[in-house]
């Protein structure tokens, strides 16, 4: 589950607190020999179409931070031109930045 979606290392103190992508909690667990040996037994279970369903959401998961990326940079882009208004108005629509989200 850590490998598709991530694990939060938290502490008492907020500052202490992180996120692990999942594609580092995925390599961890492939050096893990218990880990490996746990996620083959799964894919044994679920079939192909658990593992198909993973690749999607990381190929989705980097869709999601192009365009996150992207729409940031449109809207400095238009506050650097002057453009405030339609950079507001962008912001508040696209709401949070992920980087943002994830380190709140």
């Amino acid at each position: 589950m850590e490998a598709a979606h991530g694990r939060w290392l938290g502490s008492r103190f907020p500052e202490g607190s992180f996120f692990i992508d999942p594609e580092e909690v995925a390599s961890s667990d492939a050096e893990s020999p218990y880990g490996r040996r746990c996620r083959n037994l799964i894919q044994q279970w679920c079939c192909a179409d658990a593992v198909a369903h993973q690749d999607e959401l990381k190929a989705l998961r980097r869709e999601v931070m192009y365009l996150d990326k992207l729409v940031t940079d449109a809207i400095c882009a238009l506050r650097a031109a002057k453009l405030r208004a339609q950079a507001d108005d962008i912001q508040l629509k696209f709401g949070v930045p992920i980087d943002e989200a994830r380190g709140s």
